[in-house]
């Protein structure tokens, strides 16, 4: 594994991440009951036990997306595309409810010991996972019973591919000289010098704080992280180099935004432009949407982590060396 001493790693993505964790806490938590008017009625609801509470929510919620989605797979029985699209979807919510039963399973023992740490750690999974609970349903609801539509390219892309395509046509007229002294500084983007998936998840995971200590394997980060629905298109593959759409497509989930069309990696793309994310400066431009997407390089992936939505917070997150 690369050493990653020299990427550190903020809190911003974590700031970011919370909004929809507190916005799924506050929606999946029931109200606390009204207070008795009898002087002699049980006290009100103890709130150490919050954490218990959200999670037995939690497992309702998603036990009735799993019934809303399984009625949709069983009225596709004769659509072949949009029954296999529902079935994925399907799965996915079946994972999180298991990852949310675990979590239900160990709060109560960690309110006990008023482990805060574990608690809050355990808290945000549920919370995550009823957010990505009712995504994915919601795209379930959208599976089309044809093939998808045609990727879109949008209008930063088409931009770049023109302006690729110019500095193209004008290095064709330089002379072999001139090339020399004007070759391009782009650096190398292989399999040798790209991120890998397994270190894009390991740098994720740490950003989001899902409570993994620093003992973890990157292959642990993309198991935990494959359990929370946040994947590239294709599902974690650890020693594959990791591609722009991957990246987008994992953070795009991991912010649980809005995605106009599940299946097409532009649509993340554009999705992470409109959140304020600088997708087209910090990192290789897409280009025509029909070839391959660049590899990313560590150092890219990390800047992105460290300064893609606003100044770094003063509780930063700092990667040691190796």
């Amino acid at each position: 594994m690369r050493s990653i001493g020299y990427c550190a790693l903020f809190t911003v993505l974590a700031l970011a991440w919370a909004v929809p964790v507190a916005r799924a806490q506050d929606t999946n938590t029931p109200a606390a009951p009204a207070a008795a008017e009898d002087t002699n009625a049980p006290a009100a609801e103890d709130t150490s036990k919050a954490g218990s509470v959200q999670a037995s929510a939690c497992i309702q919620l998603i036990q009735s997306l799993i019934e809303q989605v399984t009625r949709l797979q069983e009225g596709a029985s004769n659509q072949t595309a949009r029954m296999d699209c529902i079935t994925e979807k399907l799965i996915k919510i079946q994972g999180l409810l298991e990852l949310t039963q675990t979590a239900a399973a160990r709060l109560p023992q960690l309110e006990n010991d008023d482990d805060t740490d574990q608690i809050e750690n355990e808290s945000a999974k549920v919370a995550l996972a009823c957010a990505r609970a009712e995504k994915l349903a919601l795209e379930a609801e959208n599976c089309s019973a044809g093939p998808g539509p045609k990727p879109r390219k949008h209008h930063a892309d088409a931009a770049a591919a023109a302006a690729a395509a110019d500095a193209a046509a004008s290095a064709q007229t330089t002379t072999q000289a001139t090339a020399i002294v004007l070759a391009p500084s782009f650096p190398v983007r292989d399999d040798d010098t790209c991120i890998h998936q397994s270190q894009m998840a390991l740098l994720l995971g740490r950003a989001m704080d899902i409570g993994m200590d620093d003992s973890q394997s990157p292959e642990a980060y993309t198991a935990e992280l494959g359990k929370l629905a946040i994947e590239p298109l294709g599902g974690w593959q650890p020693d594959k180099c990791a591609t722009l759409d991957d990246f987008c497509v994992v953070v795009a989930r991991a912010l649980n935004l809005k995605i106009e069309s599940p299946d097409d990696p532009a649509s993340y793309i554009q999705a992470l432009r409109d959140d304020g994310l600088p997708v087209d400066t910090m990192l290789p431009p897409r280009g025509d949407i029909n070839n391959p997407p660049p590899l990313l390089l560590e150092p890219e992936v990390c800047n992105v982590f460290a300064h893609g939505y606003a100044a770094p917070l003063p509780t930063a997150h700092h990667l040691d060396p190796d």
